[in-house]
This record gives C-alpha cells, structure tokens and sequence, in this order.
C-alpha cells in the first residue's frame, strides 16, 4: 500500500518528482568537488554553496509534490506552472555552480558585466518561482473542503515560507558604500546577508551563518522549511481533529510565524544568532510562550481536549 501511494503520487506530477530526482544526483556529484577542490571564497569551500542549494532544491520538490496533491480542480494547471518552478530551480542553481567554477560570488555580485547579468538575471528568474509559489499557497488556502489539522498546517507553512523566500529580495538591497562604488563606476557589490559586520567572517560549522553579527540567511532558512516543520507538527497529533487541536495548530503557526519575523529583527539590529539583546530575548520568551500553548491544545489528552470545549 505505501508503495501504491507512493506511485499515484509520482505519477500526480512527475514533473516535480523528477525535479527532485535530478537535484539529488546533483547533489551526489557534487560531493566529491568539495573534498578535491580545495579553493575557498570568503572563507568558505567553494563547493558548499551549490551543495547547499541542491539539498534545498530535493527538499523543496518532494515537499511541494506531496502538498500539490492537496489542490483540487486545478490538476492541469498546477501541472503547467510547476514548468516553472523546475525551470527557475534549475537556472538558479546553474548560475551558482558556474560562479563557484569561476571562483566567484553567485549573490550580490556585479563586479563585472557578466556577473552583473547573472545575478540579475537569477532575481528575476527567483521572482516567477516566488509568485508560482504563491499562486499555490492562495489556491491551498480557498480550497472548500472542512479545513483538518493537516490542511491548517500546510497553508500556513506554504505562506510562511513565502516570506522566508523575500527575503532574499531583502538582501539584494545595496548598502550607501555599494551605491557610492556604482555611481563612481567601480561596482562590486549589490547587497549583503550579514548586518553589523563584512559578508565572510566567522560562521557556523556547515551553515555559515555569522557568529559576530546579524545574518538574515537564519530567518530566510527557517522561514522556507516551515513547509517541512508545521506538517510535521499536524502528523504529530494524528487522529485529533477537535477545535482545541486546530486552535493549536493555529497557535504553533502563528509561534513559527513570529520566530522567523524575531529572526529577521535580530538580524537587522546586527545581533548574532547567540548573543540576543533584552529586547530579542523578550520576543523569543513569547514566542515560546505561545508555542507551548499551541502544543499543550494540540497533543493533550482527547479527554481533556473534549473537557476544554465543553467548558468553553
């Protein structure tokens, strides 16, 4: 049976399975460039940052082919715009394997008019797989049917990540000092991920996320994979469908939701992922706050759950 169901899937959209097929053998060869190809580029192993994005993109396709099914009376349509999603995939990450070949930035880098053309060319191609995205999340959302508590998480994890996706549009945006470079006809860069500090200091193992100041690739990473996170949370509590667990699946989206906004804030203000300020911590305390009410609704007991409502 799980192999049948696995099939009927496949078949519902080979487009994106494929997709993510194709990604994860790019991701197979691409293992062995970064233990042979000892170059770095801001520190970093050349090879990471496409290994990264294609580990992302096999994610994202077999995430967005078992969500997809979800959409109903839409089949050929959502089957012509996944064109775009894999298309859009698969010239991001050309562009980001062929500037680590160069030994190059990918992102924010106009050095050159090549490098310019890339990376503006990678930003409008990101914008259709962006919109695509969001077509699928309003569709998901306006579907008729009574709304359980895998239905909530999904809609809710398709729009959260969303606005983890702008914002990279958010990094894009140049500093005054980048501005200054263009307007004396010397560009180098348009854009940045770490604020506080220069792009390339010390990071995290695997990551890289900066340990010295802020970096909006967290809220950016945690956004996206609420995809993954909140269905997870809905499959945690299988079989409870009462409206004490939908209020908490609401309350666990809405948590994430404001984590990822936290994230965000942290990174603008310039503050390192571990080293918070009163004021992100406090936001931090509610957000967790939130969540174990959302989690206390969602998983107690059916007894006490049946309780609840009838008290309320």
């Amino acid at each position: 049976m799980p192999y049948q169901k696995w099939r009927d899937l496949r078949l519902s959209n080979p487009l994106l399975f494929w997709n993510g097929i194709l990604s994860l053998i790019l991701f197979i060869l691409l293992l062995p460039l970064y233990f042979f190809d000892t170059r770095t580029l801001l520190g970093v192993a050349i090879w990471i940052k496409p290994i990264k994005f294609a580990i992302s993109l096999t994610i994202y396709s077999f995430t967005l082919l078992w969500i997809l099914q979800f959409i109903e009376g839409k089949e050929t349509l959502v089957k012509r715009l996944s064109w775009v999603i894999c298309l859009a995939s698969w010239f991001e990450i050309f562009v980001i394997a062929l500037q680590a070949f160069r030994g190059v930035r990918s992102h924010f880098n106009v050095a050159t008019p090549l490098d310019a053309i890339l990376f503006s060319s990678m930003g409008t191609v990101i914008t259709c797989f962006w919109l695509v995205h969001l077509f699928f999340a309003y569709q998901l959302m306006r579907q008729k049917t009574s709304p359980s508590l895998l239905h909530i998480s999904i809609v809710h994890g398709m729009w959260i990540a969303a606005v983890g996706m702008i914002l990279g549009f958010v990094m894009t945006q140049p500093t005054s000092e980048q501005i200054s470079l263009m307007q004396a006809g010397s560009p180098q860069l348009s854009g940045r991920h770490t604020f506080g500090a220069a792009d390339g200091g010390p990071g995290l193992p695997l990551v890289g996320w900066s340990k010295q100041a802020g970096d909006l690739r967290i809220a950016h990473f945690f956004g996206i994979h609420a995809m993954q996170v909140l269905p997870f949370f809905a499959f945690l509590a299988f079989g409870k469908e009462s409206t004490k667990s939908k209020q908490g699946m609401r309350l666990i989206s809405l948590s994430y939701g404001f984590f990822t906004l936290i994230l965000t804030i942290q990174a603008l203000r310039g503050e390192a992922l571990f080293h918070p300020s009163i004021f992100v911590m406090t936001l931090f305390i509610i957000s967790s706050f939130i969540l174990l009410v959302g989690l206390f609704l969602l998983l107690s007991p059916q007894q006490l759950q049946n309780k609840l409502e009838v008290t309320s």
